[in-house]
């Protein structure tokens, strides 16, 4: 009797070792992932990684477009106060053939760029200001200098209105500028001749070249959209769209 009570409790003993294991293995089969579940989180994760990126890209394009509005309403708001000092608007580039200049990278490399008068305004300086000296003005931001002549060949005017022999004399109407905000052109293939202009913060795309630095339209003569008064404006690409921002309309 002790040897088939002692044999019984082996073979129970056995069968509970065979059921824990069964019960291990089913535990483990049930941790791990099927072929089917593998490929339906892949899909997930590519799709939220779809949306995220198609957000992000919305986000960015929305900063832009917010951005160039933010800087057009700035413009705006220093030609009218330019206007209520001096009673007329800051004149615009009175050339009639394209201006040719040119852009560097870091002083090597120039490449020769051209630039239709209206994207070729002399607003910078008629905007920040200029100290004439001996028939030369000096910017208020750079202290970069520009001769009479130069300024007569560049913009076919005889000088700038805001030019005095005084700081304080001279209106310094867009305080907030910042160095990046401008577009740094050069005369010839020398640093020692720049000129500068109020730049865009996207890039655009601007005929008959594409320069890499998108420069502000400007036209006070006979602008087309808001006569009797000035048409400010720039194109910028967004995607695959090119876009007009104006005084006259949202950029939409």
């Amino acid at each position: 009797m002790a040897e088939r009570t002692h044999g019984t409790g082996d073979a129970r003993a056995r069968l509970k070792r065979n059921d824990l294991c069964s019960k291990g293995f089913m535990h483990q089969r049930n941790k791990a992932f099927t072929l089917i579940e593998m490929l339906v989180v892949i899909s997930i994760i590519g799709v939220l990684a779809g949306l995220t990126v198609g957000i992000s890209k919305l986000a960015s394009d929305k900063m832009r477009r917010s951005r160039v509005k933010a800087e057009l309403n700035a413009l705006t708001m220093a030609i009218d106060a330019y206007k209520a000092k001096f009673g007329v608007y800051p004149p615009d580039n009175k050339r009639t053939a394209n201006l040719i200049l040119y852009e560097t990278k870091n002083g090597q490399n120039f490449t020769q760029v051209v630039l239709n008068t209206n994207a070729a305004p002399q607003l910078f300086y008629e905007l920040t200001g200029c100290l004439l000296t001996n028939l030369t003005f000096q910017d208020l931001m750079f202290s970069s200098r520009l001769a009479s002549a130069d300024v007569a060949l560049q913009f076919q005017v005889k000088g700038f209105v805001n030019a005095s022999r005084s700081l304080g004399e001279t209106k310094n109407f867009l305080q907030s500028l910042k160095p990046n905000q401008v577009a740094v052109f050069y005369r010839d293939q020398s640093t020692n001749n720049p000129v500068y202009f109020l730049k865009v913060p996207v890039k655009g795309t601007k005929a008959p070249s594409k320069p890499t630095q998108n420069t502000w339209c400007y036209n006070s003569r006979n602008p087309v959209n808001n006569p009797g008064q000035y048409d400010l404006w720039t194109e910028i690409v967004i995607g695959d769209k090119t876009l007009i921002f104006g005084n006259w309309n949202s950029g939409n």
